[in-house]
């Protein structure tokens, strides 16, 4: 009776050893885009190491979140147990790469939330005119780098925070009707 047990284990196993296994990359590239646009863009951009056929499928990712969780240091600080604090000419050289090597199309979301200053204003404007070039449906950009619960509390309490920069302004140009048709929000 061991020894039936023992076949029928062994010919289980040879069963499995011949059928086809499928990975990732079999999927058709239409598909591996819309699995990849459920990622963060810092993780869809991490599959590009996978195979060859992966390599530029995040290009089309269209979802574009840029903060500071996305575009965080890849390496972990032990003293402190946190990512090193991520530098604004950092957070700008990251998403200028991103940006640059992005397809442009097919973008339905874009944003930027980071503390960023009117010295940043060549790149920002790059960044909106990439926004919309590539027709995004919504537009967010919060260059306060406030979390929603500081901004309400600042707003609510009267809280006066020093600037030491002067802010972006964002130029309506950008937003004329034959530049905004597409965007909604």
């Amino acid at each position: 009776m061991m020894r039936n047990s023992e076949q029928c284990l062994h010919e289980t196993v040879a069963k499995r050893r011949n059928l086809q296994k499928i990975s990732l990359s079999d999927l058709p590239m239409d598909i591996l885009s819309t699995i990849l646009s459920l990622l963060p863009i810092n993780d869809a951009i991490r599959t590009s190491v996978l195979s060859r056929k992966l390599k530029y499928v995040w290009c089309s990712h269209t979802n574009l979140t840029f903060d500071k969780a996305t575009m965080r240091k890849t390496y972990f600080k032990p003293s402190t147990g946190y990512y090193q604090f991520l530098r604004d000419h950092e957070f700008v050289t990251r998403v200028n790469t991103v940006l640059r090597q992005h397809s442009g199309t097919g973008v339905e979301r874009m944003k930027i939330k980071f503390r960023l200053h009117s010295k940043h204003a060549d790149h920002i404007d790059r960044w909106v005119n990439f926004a919309i070039a590539s027709k995004a449906k919504e537009f967010v950009i919060d260059l306060s780098g406030l979390s929603k619960v500081a901004f309400f509390r600042a707003l609510v309490y009267g809280e006066k925070r020093i600037v030491r920069e002067e802010p972006y302004n964002l130029t309506s140009q950008f937003f004329s009707p034959s530049n905004g048709l597409h965007l909604r929000v």
